[in-house]
């Protein structure tokens, strides 16, 4: 559309509503803004740099500003001349809530945002009722195989899905706690990296993502970068298109429909972009591309874990470790493993930035021959984070496509992803079984003691 055209209004009651201008293109929003009843929308302003210059034209009494339009500190600035142009117009802001833009008298509305409440925020009190969906008539069952093997799969896809919405509702009605908010929270790009395979990226990406869509309002992304196996899109049963290589091609306008499409989300609350469904599609991931998918994840999800192959070609490398905020290496201790990350660590060409490369100490057993204190010193690291073995009970939960940090959140291995969480986002902080226990049996204790007290209250 062309910057500034001109959208034609009905005569009549028209000139008594206030008229809107909006910033940016998105369908959505531009839809419910033309919504029978709603506001009275005279242009659409697709550019940013030549928005202050038509508004000042239009002089419009509301204005909608898209953070698509400029992300970033363009929005910011864009944000701030609107309202240096137009001091008396109501500017209202539709973010991502990846970011905070400190802009006095903006209006803010975050995704994800409701019809009723973009017209609430716009200045229309009543806004048109929403229109009740269909009725849904009951899948029909699964028809029987003639041979006893071809309908397995499905059914067994129904099962896990099944199964990932009962535990989402468990959670929900076990929980009862607010889940934390992340207005104030930095954008996260989170690389998890080895020198070798089986160290265990795949499932920490899987209980990282779960975790924090689980216990925060953080917009969480997982991209599975597993060229010589998309084992994150395995274990969450997203292996089939659309995915990494669909959505590539329009990295630089994720919010795009075409971007969107490719996109998932999963029931358990964060989005996936699903890794090659096969090998030769490996050769279609463009390093370039991979670089501004991630820089463009900035501005629409609070956190962007990105799970990677143990050798991913160079080039796609250095693309991941420029864009990432965060690099998590991960690594066993047994002597080898060690020996081997510490030789990366002097020779990688280009090297991974030591500045913002964490040290993850993973698969540990309960004594070990090499302490991880040690371990961490002699790859040059004063701080690590340590995850302790759990294998069996991560491969039941990939199995049964339930994270262990959501069916288990008391196992150690759950115990230290919260742990490695809290350093990414500000979680509430949970309760624990025995911490539970005892302010029972506390509870019961002062009852006994002062009987009086416990019947008055």
């Amino acid at each position: 559309m062309v910057p500034g055209e001109a959208i034609p209004s009905s005569p009549g009651r028209e000139a008594a509503r206030p008229r809107l201008v909006l910033v940016g293109r998105d369908p959505q929003v531009e839809g419910a803004l033309r919504s029978p009843g709603g506001p009275r929308l005279v242009a659409q302003l697709e550019e940013a740099s030549s928005a202050p210059a038509l508004l000042a034209q239009i002089r419009p009494e509301v204005v909608v500003a898209l953070e698509s339009a400029a992300p970033g500190e363009p929005f910011a600035e864009l944000l701030a001349g609107i309202r240096t142009l137009l001091p008396a117009a109501h500017l209202v802001a539709v973010v991502s809530g990846a970011l905070t833009y400190d802009v006095a008298g903006v209006d803010e509305l975050r995704l994800p945002w409701t019809v009723p409440e973009l017209l609430r925020r716009a200045g229309w009190g009543q806004a048109p009722p929403l229109p009740e969906p269909p009725a849904q008539a009951p899948a029909p069952p699964l028809p029987e195989p003639e041979d006893g093997r071809s309908a397995a799969p499905t059914a067994f896809l129904g099962q896990r899905e099944s199964s990932w919405r009962a535990l989402e509702m468990r959670l929900q009605a076990a929980n009862g706690r607010p889940r934390a908010a992340v207005r104030t929270l930095r954008p996260q790009v989170v690389a998890l990296v080895s020198v070798k395979g089986g160290v265990g990226k795949t499932s920490l990406a899987v209980n990282l993502a779960a975790l924090l869509a689980a216990r925060t309002e953080a917009r969480v992304l997982l991209v599975d970068l597993g060229l010589e196996g998309p084992d994150a899109s395995v274990q969450l049963d997203m292996v089939e298109s659309p995915g990494l290589v669909d959505l590539l091609p329009f990295a630089g306008r994720l919010e795009s429909v075409e971007a969107q499409s490719a996109i998932r989300s999963h029931p358990l609350g964060f989005q996936v972009v699903a890794g090659p469904s096969r090998p030769e599609l490996a050769q279609l991931v463009d390093p370039d591309r991979v670089g501004r998918l991630l820089r463009g994840a900035l501005s629409r999800y609070d956190v962007t874990l990105v799970d990677t192959d143990a050798a991913l070609p160079p080039s796609l490398r250095f693309a991941v470790c420029e864009a990432a905020t965060r690099l998590f290496v991960l690594s066993t201790v047994d002597p080898a493993a060690l020996r081997r990350l510490h030789l990366a660590l002097q020779q990688e060409e280009p090297p991974w930035p030591r500045e913002r490369l964490h040290l993850v100490l993973a698969r540990l057993p309960e004594n070990g021959p090499v302490r991880p204190s040690e371990a961490a010193r002699e790859l040059g690291f004063e701080d690590r984070f340590e995850l302790p073995e759990a294998g069996p009970a991560l491969e039941r939960g990939a199995y049964l496509g339930r994270p262990l940090v959501l069916e288990q959140p008391d196992h150690p291995f759950s115990r230290a992803v919260e742990q490695l969480a809290s350093r990414l986002v500000p979680l509430e902080r949970s309760e624990t079984r025995w911490a539970g226990r005892l302010r029972a049996g506390w509870a019961k204790l002062s009852s006994v003691l002062n009987p009086d007290e416990s019947r008055r209250g």
